[in-house]
């Protein structure tokens, strides 16, 4: 795993005593670690929060739908513990103890600009989205296709490929929704 060093650092605090993350500890050996695993690049920011009984890890800047879940927990009224984490190029991570204001105001953040098939970052054109979903025995499933202005690095497709399902599940209406395929193409490659 190529963020193991952040992934100790988080275990360092889970095993803490200072933590309050008591039940479904697995959660987070599991399900936070394979996120982590499949979604880390270098400079990638999280959201972190614990609870009592769970532990919440997202991808912060991509899409709004993203951080949903985590929005959740931070309306549960239980006693919740945020962190923010930013990875580092050595596998390691930079991580901060935030409050619950400050976590809810990084989950409102975004990178991209989504207007209709086009992803703009700062005003300027990154990249086209077609989504092809297909309906077959009561569920979707289908593909989403990103053609890029320029080749996209391994880590900007890494990120798109999160963006991927959120924007297939918006546009079929339905969080049930499982893409087959994501794509990426060059203009030049056309």
């Amino acid at each position: 795993m190529k963020f193991l060093a952040a992934f100790n650092r988080m275990t360092n605090i889970v095993e803490s005593e200072q933590c309050i993350l008591t039940g479904y500890r697995q959660d987070f050996y599991q399900f936070d670690r394979d996120h982590l695993a499949n979604t880390g690049t270098v400079g990638g920011r999280y959201i972190w929060v614990l609870r009592e009984n769970g532990t919440h890890l997202a991808s912060i800047g991509l899409h709004p739908r993203a951080t949903e879940f985590v929005e959740c927990a931070l309306d549960s009224f239980e006693q919740v513990q945020c962190y923010e984490i930013t990875l580092l190029a050595d596998g390691d991570a930079e991580i901060s103890s935030i409050t619950v204001p400050k976590a809810r105001e990084l989950i409102k953040t975004c990178a991209f600009e989504f207007e209709g098939r086009h992803i703009k970052q700062k005003g300027r054109l990154l990249a086209t989205v077609d989504i092809h979903p297909l309906y077959n025995q009561g569920t979707y499933g289908g593909k989403v296709c990103f053609t890029f202005e320029d080749a996209p690095s391994s880590d900007t497709e890494l990120s798109f490929k999160q963006m991927a399902l959120h924007l297939f599940q918006e546009r079929v209406g339905t969080l049930f929704a499982c893409m087959d395929e994501v794509t990426f193409q060059t203009h030049s490659t056309q």
